[in-house]
């Protein structure tokens, strides 16, 4: 799959995707796929102008990757 898609431009499927995206969620498909978990550990951010409160974990991750290997090699 990936020597199919290394081949292609990313600008030239960037619009179809954005079209699709945005029918989706206009559709509201996606709405099924949001989740509003969270617990005693989340961070919370709260929007200036309305008010929301969004909530989330942060992670601060690590990896070793070389531009001329595919691989990822994650630490823990």
């Amino acid at each position: 799959m990936r020597t199919l898609l290394d081949e292609v431009d990313p600008k030239s499927i960037k619009p179809v995707f954005k079209d699709i995206f945005r029918q989706a969620q206009r559709g509201k498909v996606l709405e099924p796929f949001a989740k509003r978990v969270h617990c005693e550990n989340y961070l919370e951010k709260v929007n200036k102008k309305s008010g929301e409160i969004t909530y989330h974990h942060q992670i601060f991750g690590g990896s070793i990757v070389h531009p001329d290997v595919k691989g990822v090699i994650p630490l823990v």
